[in-house]
Parts: structure tokens; sequence; C-alpha cells
């Protein structure tokens, strides 16, 4: 549990970069983005032992409220709630993907794919889930 006495003593920055399984295309603001992605992590170290490591957005009104006096709840929860609508409209948009994708499977290779699936989570065990 988190009390008054622990702190953060240190944290630190990294970039994580994987590689992709393929090249990605071009879009209209960028151009090929290559075979990999990188994404800039933080890791955060407490007094007690505890450590947590996250994605690291870019949110400059995020970065001013950690650097604020107090962190003004509210508008933080305005500005997840507007990442949450976000992440909605892509979650709706993938399903709807997955659902014409499905579609065009016949029998057998879904059966090909469930198999596929199943052979992986052995690899990978439960973290895979």
């Amino acid at each position: 549990m988190w009390t008054a006495s622990n702190t953060l003593p240190d944290c630190s920055y990294f970039d994580l970069i994987s590689k992709r399984s393929k090249v990605a295309g071009k879009n209209a603001r960028l151009d090929v983005h290559g075979n990999s992605a990188r994404d800039r992590m933080v890791r955060l170290f407490t007094n007690v032992g505890v450590e947590a490591v996250g994605r690291c957005w870019k949110d400059e009104e995020i970065v001013a409220q950690l650097g604020s006096e107090e962190i003004n709840q509210e508008r933080l929860k305005v500005l997840i709630a507007e990442r949450r609508s976000q992440m909605d409209e892509f979650i709706d948009l993938a399903l709807a993907r997955l659902a014409e994708f499905h579609k065009t499977l016949t029998p057998e290779q879904r059966a090909k794919l469930v198999a596929k699936i199943e052979t992986f989570k052995k690899w990978h065990g439960d973290s895979w889930e």
C-alpha cells in the first residue's frame, strides 16, 4: 500500500524498439514507417522496492500536472476519458475488421487458425493471455 512515507527516489527512461513482422506502409503524415517500432518507456523506482514500467505518453498537460504542486484529478479524468474514447473507437474498428476477415475464412481455415493460436499459447504460456 502506498503511504506518505513512500517516495520515488529515481526514474529512468528508455526507448523500447521492437521488430515488426513486415515493413509498415506510409500514410498522409509520414513516409514508410519501416520494419521497427519505437515506444518511449518510463521505469519508476520506489523506496520500498516496488518498481513500475509503462509507456510514457507525450501529453504536455499530463507532464505539467506531474510537475505541479497538486494534481488536478478531475482534469486528468477528462484526459483519460478522451483517451479511452479514442481506444473504444479503435476497438470498434478492429472488431469490425476481425468480423469481416472471419467471414472470408472457410471452416478449415478457421480450424487451422485456432490450432496455430493454441500452439502459440503453448510456447508462451499464460503470459500470452
